[in-house]
């Protein structure tokens, strides 16, 4: 039998993959499944993508777009269940059905990364939807920029912003992480990734200035990462948790997916830490990595500040992630430089890691 609470837990599911979350976040707080109480449904919003008034599955416009269609149910309403739903209530077998239908969609979560070899090296494949950055194009050739980034060295897609400038705690001097980045070379330095950098955290930044801009942000993320059907996604392999604001609108985005697997590496700890930061700013930080930290399906992940340092603990955080020459524990270099079937970043919070010095 399906508890309201196991209901609720579905429907928020289905609609925070709809592109217009900010119309619906309102609508979400009265099907929280941690609420433990009959839920009331205040308006009637339709389940799919597109207009309320068309709704049509997207057409693949790529050779692999075929993958990417959002395998979506059927238009259906709220309205279909009952306005006030005691906890425990047995639904009728039309109500049933419409709720296992929403279910059947976190089963397309699912580890699709495979290993391949391209130009002589071992990459990692997955899914990559073709989501753009919304209202903004490439100052270096005046094209739209990809949303989200393909490292192919992982088994998931990641949000990739320009190192250095959106790393308000990183520390430089000899000997340091952040010294040696390896975002600040390599294929990072290359004109058109850079530029598409620059153009998403352009796009960030001017979202974080006002409620409506995080709503935009929390919703076009989810539906980027919607549309990947993956499992695990990293939350930056280039670039770090900048403001309060930032780190809230990634909470929201991992509670709208709830069946993927988010590992954020963050040098923020430093906040709660150093001297010379007010109360109020070190209170903001705390409070929004907190929340980000007690999601049960993210890894915030402390990085040290030294090659050869112990990785850092945080209280509440993940254990941390540090680089070595040797004695490290990350098989990634012993296996063709990628992640293979390793998956210990996301799926083990309690285990440190120790990457390569790279």
């Amino acid at each position: 039998m399906l508890t309201s609470s196991d209901c609720g837990a579905l429907i928020v599911f289905a609609l925070n993959r709809h592109r217009n979350l900010a119309a619906i976040s309102d609508v979400e707080l009265w099907l929280n499944p941690r609420l433990n109480r009959p839920f009331t449904l205040d308006a009637t919003l339709t389940i799919g993508y597109g207009a309320p008034h068309q709704r049509k599955r997207p057409a693949a416009t790529n050779r692999r777009g075929a993958d990417h269609k959002r395998g979506l149910i059927s238009p259906v309403t709220t309205n279909t269940l009952p306005s006030q739903l005691p906890i425990g209530a047995p639904l009728s077998e039309e109500r049933a059905a419409w709720v296992n239908s929403i279910a059947s969609l976190s089963a397309r979560f699912a580890d699709r990364a495979r290993v391949t070899t391209k130009d002589g090296s071992l990459k990692m494949a997955k899914p990559y939807p073709r989501v753009y950055v919304p209202g903004i194009v490439s100052k270096l050739t005046g094209t739209p920029v990809l949303l989200l980034s393909d490292a192919s060295k992982m088994p998931s897609l990641s949000f990739s912003l320009p190192a250095g400038a959106s790393c308000p705690w990183a520390l430089y001097g000899e000997g340091t992480i952040c010294g040696d980045c390896y975002a600040q070379k390599g294929r990072y330095v290359m004109p058109n990734v850079a530029a598409a950098q620059q153009a998403r955290y352009e796009w960030v930044r001017r979202c974080m200035r006002s409620p409506e801009g995080i709503a935009e942000f929390v919703s076009v993320m989810t539906d980027a990462i919607s549309r990947a059907r993956n499992l695990y996604f990293r939350g930056h392999d280039s670039g770090d948790m900048f403001s309060p604001a930032y780190v809230r609108a990634w909470a929201a985005v991992c509670r709208a997916l709830p069946d993927v697997r988010f590992w954020f590496p963050s040098r923020a700890w430093r906040v709660l830490t150093i001297k010379g930061v007010s109360d109020h700013t070190r209170s903001e930080w705390a409070l929004a990595l907190s929340d980000l930290a007690s999601l049960p399906n993210v890894a915030l992940r402390p990085s040290a500040l030294f090659f050869n340092a112990p990785a850092p603990r945080i209280p509440g955080w993940a254990a941390g992630t540090t680089a070595a020459d040797e004695g490290f524990n990350c098989p990634a270099p012993t296996q063709g430089n990628i992640c293979g079937s390793c998956r210990v970043c996301w799926d083990q919070p309690n285990t440190e890691v120790s990457y390569h010095r790279h």
